[in-house]
């Protein structure tokens, strides 16, 4: 998708070999093709003979699940800790999953916000959700856009 067809901000254009594209629009592209389809698997039977979750399923969940912010006032510290109880993502598998457990992981203040606006958040909603200027939500989901899509590299 190039810049001029959709209507983000121009500050989440990032030029890439086929011309500017929207930054965002990649990410959540990305991150919407790593959903998984099925949600049981039917044909895998766990030994009591119920059906058995897709283990896709399961580390996506789990990966949906390391994405939730810090509790207000939780030290990075123990968030991580936390955190470390659950699968993490794989690089290869899931990048764009991977891309923002890292940034939540690394700086959730940058992660919160363009997690919001992947979900399909507009900026203004994200600006009255997490109280920050339209213009601070503008530079924060620039820098995670950019921060996310070089985990990804």
């Amino acid at each position: 998708m190039d810049g001029s067809s959709h209507s983000h901000s121009p500050i989440y254009l990032i030029r890439m070999r086929s011309g500017l594209q929207c930054g965002l629009c990649i990410l959540r592209d990305a991150f919407e093709t790593e959903i998984p389809k099925r949600l049981v698997e039917f044909g895998q039977l766990a030994e009591n003979g119920d059906p058995q979750m897709s283990g896709e399923f399961v580390a996506h969940l789990e990966a949906a699940l390391g994405m939730k912010a810090p509790l207000p006032g939780q030290s990075l510290r123990s968030y991580r800790r936390a955190r470390g109880q659950l699968r993490k993502p794989s690089r290869q598998h899931l990048p764009a999953m991977y891309a923002l457990w890292t940034l939540m992981g690394d700086q959730p203040p940058m992660a919160k916000p363009l997690l919001r606006m992947m979900l399909g958040a507009t900026e203004s909603d994200v600006s009255k959700e997490l109280d920050m200027s339209l213009y601070n939500v503008h530079i924060t989901v620039a820098k995670g856009v950019r921060t996310a899509l070089r985990y990804i590299r």
